[in-house]
């Protein structure tokens, strides 16, 4: 399992993350706190305080970690 953290300032920034991650396969969660969510979900991003420091959890992938790392690079912390 990778971790790495990831911050949104928008609402936009949340959809563009959700459309990067629904084409990546793999198992992805968004922490913050005690809460977490599932990485492809808008709802719940949303749910939570996304304007945060958020941990992604790449929990289990058939991508290799850079290239997901590459894909998310505009939200990385």
């Amino acid at each position: 399992m990778a971790k790495v953290n990831v911050i949104f300032d928008t609402l936009e920034k949340v959809k563009n993350f959700v459309r990067i991650m629904s084409t990546l396969n793999g198992e992805f969660d968004l922490v913050n706190g005690n809460f977490m969510v599932d990485a492809k979900s808008i709802l719940g991003i949303l749910a939570i305080d996304f304007k945060r420091t958020l941990e992604l959890r790449i929990i289990k992938s058939e991508d290799d970690v850079d290239f997901i790392l590459a894909q998310i690079s505009d939200f990385i912390a």
